[in-house]
Formats: structure tokens, sequence, C-alpha cells
């Protein structure tokens, strides 16, 4: 992190970290002699930890790649559709974590209700490296065909995102406000199932499925009013 992000220099990255290591090593030796008198517990823990958030990072990164193969960049999905759908009143946010791409829960809604809103936002949102960002920095619009708008919100990463209130906020066009309150949002909900291929050992696949279903909603992290919130399923296979 401090060469590739920070981009300090290797002397100097290791100038800083070989102490805190030395530090580390010496109260590990220490230790060492309480390890079979009860000091195996927290290290079993932590390696249970450690198994834990890996299979997570790696699984999240497998679905990632298997949705990302479908992904269609959005300007051309909406002119395609564009015509062959319907348009209804109201407003629909659509979240996805990649701008400028139809999220799979529109591509499905469309495929299947073959229906698309009279405002239609795809909404993303981002992490700056900074701790706080300005409520006015916050959020960048951009209309993508007629009706349909990519939204893509910037929180600092000590901010506390709440979606909601920014959106209030939002000016799709100058003078005219998205109607957050009054809009259906609509969340991908992927369902993971293990397959003979192996992304993963067979353990780590079925340890992911379990964390996987019991992962908070993004509403739930958002702070979206569940009465406005309507999730779309996408069957995943590792």
């Amino acid at each position: 992190m401090l060469v590739d992000r920070w981009l300090w220099s290797r002397l100097r990255a290791l100038t800083v970290t070989v102490p805190i290591l030395l530090i580390d090593l010496a109260f590990f030796a220490a230790n060492v002699a309480k390890i079979p008198h009860g000091g195996w517990f927290p290290i079993v823990v932590g390696l249970a930890l450690v198994v834990q958030m890996t299979t997570w990072r790696r699984g999240r990164a497998l679905v990632a790649q298997i949705i990302r193969r479908g992904q269609q960049p959005l300007a051309p999905f909406v002119a395609s559709v564009r015509g062959r759908v319907a348009r209804v009143p109201g407003t629909a946010i659509y979240m996805f974590k990649e701008p400028g791409s139809a999220p799979p829960a529109m591509v499905s809604n469309l495929a299947h209700n073959r229906v698309l809103h009279e405002t239609t936002v795809v909404l993303s949102i981002a992490t700056a490296e900074a701790p706080r960002v300005a409520e006015k920095d916050r959020a960048d619009v951009e209309e993508v065909a007629d009706g349909v708008y990519q939204v893509v919100l910037t929180f600092g990463f000590a901010d506390e995102p709440d979606v909601l209130e920014e959106l209030r906020h939002v000016e799709l066009e100058p003078g005219r406000l998205l109607d957050a309150d009054g809009a259906t949002f609509f969340l991908g909900r992927e369902t993971v199932t293990t397959t003979p291929a192996k992304s993963m050992s067979r353990w780590r696949e079925e340890l992911f499925v379990l964390l996987n279903r019991g992962a908070a909603s993004a509403s739930r992290f958002y702070r979206l009013p569940s009465s406005q919130v309507f999730e779309v399923g996408t069957q995943v296979d590792l």
C-alpha cells in the first residue's frame, strides 16, 4: 500500500515498516511459551477470521468478474430498447457500482416486464480517498438518453452515506429536482451456487455461499426505506 497507493519509495517504506515488524516479532517471541497453555485459542480464532475474510474477498471478486462478463454499456443498451418497451410514469433508481454500465437489475426488469420509467436513474456510489467530501461536490449527473440519467454520488471514507437525503438535493436538469421520496429503488441481489468448475476449493465455495446468504442488503447500509426498495434476483454460478 505504501509503495503502490502512497507512491513511497521502497527504501522509505522499509524504513517505516521494518522497526514496526521488529517490535511485533519481539512481542511474539515473548509470548511463544504461552501458546501450549491457552495461547493457541486466539491464534485459532485469528486464523479462522483470516480464512473467512479472504474467502469473502475472493468470492466477491469472482462474482464481480462473472457479472462483468455480461455487462453492457448503458447508452447503447438504452438505445437498443427504446421503442420496444413501454414508458411508464414515475421514477426508477437502479443502483450499480459500475458507472456507464447497464445494471443487471435493469436488464432483467426490461427483459421480463418490458417497461422503462419516464425518469430512470442509474446510481453509482463512489468513495473518495479524502475523509470528507463537501455536499456541493458529491453529485455528478449526466443525461444518457431522454429521461435516463447516470448519477454518481461520491462520499469521503469518513462520511456516513445517507443516499436518500443526498438524492433529495440532486438536480437532474436546472430547476428540476429528482423525486427521491417517490422513487422505486431497484437493487440486484445475487444468489450464489457452487459448480464443479474449480474457481475456489469446494469447501471455500461452500463457505462463501453461506457468508453471502447472511450478508446484509445494500439498502440497509445506504439507509434506503424498505417500502421503496425492489430487489431483483440474479443467480451466479461459481
